[in-house]
């Protein structure tokens, strides 16, 4: 963290989380090294991984987030899983679709899951193996 700030004096992050079928936004945009630092550090104890994520609610959720910033700067979205389904509301491959054309903001994927389904070729997904 301290590294990216170091290299992006002038980035924000903001970290949103998904569970029961819901997204949730567990800090807003910031550039504080600290604050965010301490987030993860009690991400464990606050908020616990019950029932399914949903990728379709937090893409929404971040894009409504990222639609006010400047279109001057770099609006990038960063999905971390390790669940093998989403329960979305409707069709994820369409907001994706405007996530990656029409905003460009949504360009990597990581994933810790064995099973991966990859419904758009712009995006980058990655996937982490333990061994």
């Amino acid at each position: 963290m301290d590294e990216f700030f170091d290299s992006n004096p002038m980035s924000q992050l903001g970290w949103i989380i998904t569970r029961n079928k819901m997204a949730e936004k567990v800090a807003e945009m910031s550039g504080n090294v600290r604050t965010h630092l301490e987030l993860i550090k009690t991400l464990k104890d606050k908020y616990t991984c019950d029932g399914e994520p949903s990728f379709q609610n937090a893409l929404e959720m971040a894009l409504s987030t990222l639609k006010h910033m400047p279109s001057h700067t770099s609006r990038e979205i960063l999905i971390i899983h390790a669940s093998l389904t989403t329960c979305d509301p409707s069709d994820i491959t369409v907001t994706i679709e405007v996530c990656v054309r029409l905003n460009n903001c949504l360009r990597r994927c990581l994933t810790l899951s064995c099973k991966l389904f990859q419904p758009i070729s712009s995006l980058k997904f990655t996937i982490i193996s333990g061994t």
